[in-house]
């Protein structure tokens, strides 16, 4: 039997956490909701069953050896997952300055403000019907990702490194250093899931994970041996310390460009927190280009 997606999330953080080459930012995740909390939601069901293990999750990492630059953004030095709190989930109606085939979208994932995950649904459909993209403001695109499983599959196969959606330049590269420092592909699925018991998840959890990823399961563990004690300095059980600013970008993009909420949030309150860069919906809306490109840069390449 599958576990939850949810669950495999959690247990793949607390696996690679592990890692001895890594220093994790960000290993928080928010409590379920109740029926009646999502009852009182418009989420899209894959969403809700989600919600149900996870009521969000904040994930980051950069590689041990690196020295933090506080001047970067979070994860941009290695990798990063947000959901924020799906208890203030909210549709939003697209902007007119906005370009897409859709008639309203939520945050799934806001990596940074320029390069943001969305729910997204046409004006002939539900948000029960609703699909999940990439918008990357540095060159204006929408990238059709599927479902939620489908958008934390390839994420969590990447290892959610920096514009993993994207598949290009420094993001590629610290794919690359982690898959070279890895256990072999060709290991057994026997040591495979032993050595992730023996970083604390269950028997089952270790199966399932295998299952989900399949070969790309080595990213979870160091060639050399793990971390008896995972290096992060976030609780594994508290809600994500950047929900509030993660609200908030989406909150800055709709005043921004005149966006009107199609379903107010249970939650919804300003925040009065600025953003430290533009959000990528005001930007495109005035036409103006983000002040800082990706680190990674454009190279042409893209994941294997």
């Amino acid at each position: 039997m599958q576990l939850p997606l949810a669950q495999l999330l959690r247990a793949y953080i607390r696996a690679f956490s592990a890692r001895p080459d890594v220093s994790i930012i960000d290993a928080a995740f928010a409590p379920p909701l109740t029926a009646e909390e999502r009852a009182g939601l418009p989420l899209p069901p894959e969403l809700d069953v989600f919600a149900e293990t996870l009521g969000g999750v904040e994930f980051t990492w950069m590689f041990e050896q690196d020295k933090h630059n506080p001047d970067q953004s979070k994860g941009e030095n290695g990798g990063r997952l947000a959901i924020p709190s799906i208890r203030n989930f909210a549709w939003h109606l697209r902007p007119s300055g906005v370009r897409g085939n859709f008639a309203a979208r939520a945050v799934l994932d806001s990596m940074t403000p320029e390069g943001i995950g969305w729910w997204i649904h046409r004006a002939n459909e539900s948000p029960k019907e609703a699909r999940t993209a990439f918008e990357n403001a540095n060159d204006c695109t929408l990238k059709p990702m599927d479902s939620l499983k489908a958008y934390l599959t390839m994420g969590a196969r990447y290892a959610f490194v920096w514009y993993w959606q994207a598949g290009t330049g420094t993001g590629r590269g610290y794919y690359d250093r982690l898959r070279g420092a890895s256990v072999p592909l060709n290991t057994s699925t026997a040591k495979i899931e032993a050595r992730l018991v023996d970083v604390g998840l269950l028997p089952e959890e270790a199966a399932g994970l295998y299952k989900w990823l399949g070969a790309s399961v080595v990213l979870l563990l160091h060639r050399d041996g793990s971390r008896t004690t995972p290096n992060t300095t976030s609780s594994s059980e508290k809600p994500p310390a950047n929900t509030t600013k993660n609200s908030a970008v989406t909150n800055a993009a709709a005043k921004a460009t005149g966006e009107k909420t199609a379903k107010k949030p249970a939650a919804a309150k300003a925040t009065g927190e600025k953003t430290a860069k533009k959000p990528a919906a005001a930007a495109k809306a005035t036409g103006e280009k983000t002040a800082k490109k990706p680190a990674a840069g454009k190279t042409g390449k893209k994941m294997a």
